[in-house]
């Protein structure tokens, strides 16, 4: 099974106490397809409404929130990721991209705490950054340490 298909297949099994699970998934999978063609603002449009129509979902919020640190948003990418961790702990999506926000912002401590807290869940991006932070280790007191990468699975 490859990796799209378990994350759209976990997705879908995530949504059983959503408000209008068939609307939240269909913008879901339109704001994941933005993403992929570096469309941030109308990522941010169709995961919005994506979280507005699944209740208790936390996947929108975490998918936004990669959206939002690509278009420089820091805070808010921020508290999405907060929010979907508050939501769904094991979230790993949501450590990893709220990483990638610290990681931007030059707190480097909480980045990599994240990184890790999402690699140690087996996604393989956190794990990449993670590495990659290491490799940097005396370019990171500087900030110049690599560009991160944000989840692709969404």
């Amino acid at each position: 099974m490859d990796e799209t298909f378990e994350f759209l297949y976990a997705a879908e099994k995530d949504l059983h106490d959503s408000r209008q699970p068939e609307k939240a998934l269909d913008y879901y999978k339109a704001g994941r397809r933005a993403l992929q063609r570096q469309e941030w603002a109308e990522a941010v449009r169709t995961l919005t409404l994506a979280a507005r129509y699944g209740r208790g979902w936390s996947r929108p919020y975490s998918a936004r929130g990669w959206a939002y640190a690509e278009q420089g948003r820091y805070q808010q990418a921020i508290a999405d990721c907060n929010k979907a961790i508050l939501i769904n702990p094991q979230n790993s999506y949501a450590y990893n991209n709220r990483g990638l926000a610290y990681q931007r912002t030059g707190d480097l401590f909480r980045a990599k705490r994240d990184y890790a807290r999402a690699c140690e869940t087996g996604l393989k991006t956190a794990c990449r950054n993670l590495e990659n932070f290491h490799l940097d280790e005396p370019r990171a007191h500087d900030n110049q340490s690599r560009e991160a990468q944000p989840h692709h699975e969404h």
